[in-house]
């Protein structure tokens, strides 16, 4: 629906997904913005006191191994309500809250992965061919910071 109340009808490629904030353009030439509507949601964190840096990692590790859905922010995830998944997620110290918010889950590592390929033939160039990464290995001393 738009914001008129309108009903929209969209056609969309198989496999693609639309995120808030994408712009489409009609055929009448009219601009139409995608938002997410807000959904009932497990809003996942650590706890600033008792977690493990790595305890919220963790919980992405244990929720990608069941397939799920889950959006993946820096400081929190978030999933559709599962109260199985729930209790585990409490059980590993994390904090759950009970949220409506908008849900933009991650589309998979094979979607990235097709859509950055079809990014590097564009201009006819294999960027893995061409391109070489290089990493330089440093010793802490090789640092200008200390780590705790």
């Amino acid at each position: 629906m738009d914001s008129q109340g309108q009903e929209v009808a969209i056609f969309i490629p198989r496999g693609k997904v639309l995120r808030s904030g994408d712009v489409l353009l009609s055929e009448e030439g009219a601009f139409l913005r995608i938002e997410s509507a807000p959904e009932s949601l497990l809003h996942i964190s650590a706890c600033p006191i008792h977690s493990a840096p790595h305890d919220l990692l963790r919980a992405a590790y244990h929720l990608g191994n069941r397939h799920i859905p889950i959006e993946v922010q820096a400081q929190h995830l978030k999933i559709e309500p599962d109260h199985v998944l729930e209790n585990l997620l409490v059980s590993m110290g994390l904090i759950v809250k009970h949220v409506d918010a908008p849900f933009e889950p991650e589309s998979g590592a094979y979607a990235e992965t097709a859509h950055a390929h079809s990014k590097s033939h564009h201009h006819g160039v294999d960027e893995h061919e061409t391109h070489h990464h290089h990493h330089d290995s440093h010793s802490h001393a090789d640092h200008p910071h200390a780590h705790d």
